[in-house]
């Protein structure tokens, strides 16, 4: 699996990582993986998890309708910070938006490190909790992984909960968070690019 990432979203490499290793292991998930990631998406809290599940689902996204179906949902998900990303590249003629970033550090409230010293990663420990509680992903004693549920074997739009004033995501969405908008917005390209070479 290809990575697919501009160097300038290396802070999203960490979660990236984590989800692509459960991927490559366990391949006969993938259907199941992407439908659960997109309706998994309303409870992501940070940045870096948004774009791991998003780079996955475009991974995932094999068929032509997959690949529609996941381009559809990430437009009607996103639309709002991609609006507002759009909005402030005309307003900036052209320049480059401003995508310095932080990843805060308070913002899970918990310790920077761990009992013994070690650096706490609490994006990662959000990725768990996606993955592990709001998808039921499990591990097997042989180290493999399955879903508890089972799922139908394509995505498409229509499989996209709206959006509560009160999911998580609204939050992100309406932060402006400029380089998970550049990052939306690249995926966004390659799984359109996909679907017309999938037909």
């Amino acid at each position: 699996m290809r990575s697919m990432l501009d160097p300038k979203h290396h802070v999203f490499i960490d979660c990236i990582r984590y989800i692509k290793d459960i991927m490559e292991h366990n391949p006969l998930l993938r259907a199941q993986l992407l439908k659960g990631l997109i309706r998994a998406l309303r409870h992501v809290r940070s940045s870096p998890v948004c774009a791991a599940a998003v780079w996955a689902i475009s991974v995932c996204s094999e068929s032509p309708l997959e690949a529609h179906g996941s381009f559809d949902a990430i437009s009607r998900l996103f639309k709002d910070l991609l609006d507002r990303y759009d909005t402030e590249k005309l307003i900036l003629e052209g320049r480059e938006v401003d995508q310095e970033y932080m990843l805060p550090s308070d913002y899970y409230s918990v310790k920077d490190t761990d009992a013994q010293g070690g650096h706490m990663q609490p994006w990662l420990m959000e990725m768990e909790e996606l993955l592990f509680v709001h998808i039921r992903l499990t591990q097997q004693e042989d180290g493999s992984y399955a879903i508890a549920s089972s799922s139908r074997s394509s995505s498409s739009s229509e499989d996209v909960p709206s959006l509560d004033h009160a999911d998580n995501l609204v939050f992100l969405v309406q932060s402006g968070d400029a380089l998970l908008a550049d990052f939306v917005e690249n995926m966004k390209s390659k799984l359109e690019e996909k679907a017309k070479e999938l037909q």
